[in-house]
């Protein structure tokens, strides 16, 4: 075990709990911590940021799970608040699931770097800032349930702007919700139920890519063994290779340490959040979003030089 790389997962665990619910984008402070920290841009760390991701929705699922069971339970009772719950979960969805499919290739390759992430977090942090100030006083929606279908699918516009690294899912979804009439707190938690099948949808995506490379790999290094074992040329990817098999099991290890501390953190930072937003403005994050954004891009400017 690389023990410096442990402790490297877990600053990046810890960051992931304390960002995923605050407007403040958890995957725009990620690739800025994964820069910082010097971590590989590599299959295995694509993986990471997903599952520590599902590990902090998993703390959400966690704190309602009674209203999730119960709502699933009347499901299958087929009661009509229960189907009209679901359905607007969703259609809330969809709107992000498919420009993710479209998008996700050109985003990964295109968008993950500081840069980017510094515009975002700036562009996001103004329109969370002046968005705060377009709440209704007398909202007409109160609770969940109250959400209509067309309420939910504009949120769910308004949700694929976080496909834009450093934007941040909650700060899109609240900001969507602010402009649909649902104050702060109502917003928010509409947005933690929407992460959740997104997440599990992406993290399931990620591990099977994961393992199909894992596959390939075991599938080389049989190769490799029987070419040596006849004479036949010793491909130079090999050792390469064969570290990359024999590290798998630490791999493994390394994601459930690593889903463990982003899981408690983030089980810490949401019943704090839904406390603060019922006393406090989000304005505060907001320029947080923009003190951050251009530091970035001044570092940005200066490396250019």
């Amino acid at each position: 075990m690389d023990f410096i790389y442990l402790i490297k997962i877990i600053i990046l665990s810890i960051v992931e709990g304390l960002t995923e619910f605050l407007p403040v984008s958890s995957t725009g402070h990620l690739i800025i911590a994964s820069n910082l920290l010097k971590l590989p841009d590599n299959h295995f760390m694509k993986l990471l940021l997903i599952v520590i991701q599902l590990a902090a929705i998993l703390a959400v699922v966690l704190l309602y799970f009674h209203k999730l069971w119960q709502v699933f339970l009347d499901l299958l009772r087929g009661k009509k608040a229960a189907v009209n719950f679901w359905l607007k979960w969703i259609l809330a969805s969809v709107p992000f699931v498919i420009l993710a499919l479209a998008l996700n290739k050109y985003i990964e390759r295109y968008l993950f770097n500081n840069f980017t992430v510094a515009l975002a977090l700036i562009v996001g942090g103004l329109l969370l800032y002046f968005g705060e100030n377009y709440q209704v006083q007398n909202p007409t929606v109160s609770k969940i349930d109250d959400i209509t279908y067309r309420q939910a699918f504009l949120i769910g516009c308004w949700q694929c702007l976080a496909l834009f690294p450093g934007f941040s899912r909650s700060a899109s979804t609240i900001i969507g919700g602010w402009l649909v009439g649902l104050r702060t707190k109502l917003a928010a938690e509409f947005s933690f139920f929407l992460a959740i099948p997104l997440m599990f949808g992406a993290s399931a995506y990620s591990f099977y890519k994961f393992h199909k490379i894992q596959q390939n790999l075991s599938s080389l290094g049989e190769t490799l063994l029987a070419e040596k074992a006849v004479g036949l040329p010793f491909l130079h990817v090999g050792r390469e290779h064969f570290a990359a098999i024999n590290s798998a099991t630490w791999q493994y290890i390394y994601l459930f340490i690593a889903c463990v501390v982003s899981f408690i953190v983030a089980l810490i930072v949401v019943k704090a959040f839904l406390k603060y937003l019922a006393k406090n403005s989000l304005k505060h994050m907001a320029l947080y979003r923009i003190t951050v954004g251009i530091i970035l891009v001044l570092f940005w400017l200066a490396n250019l030089r």
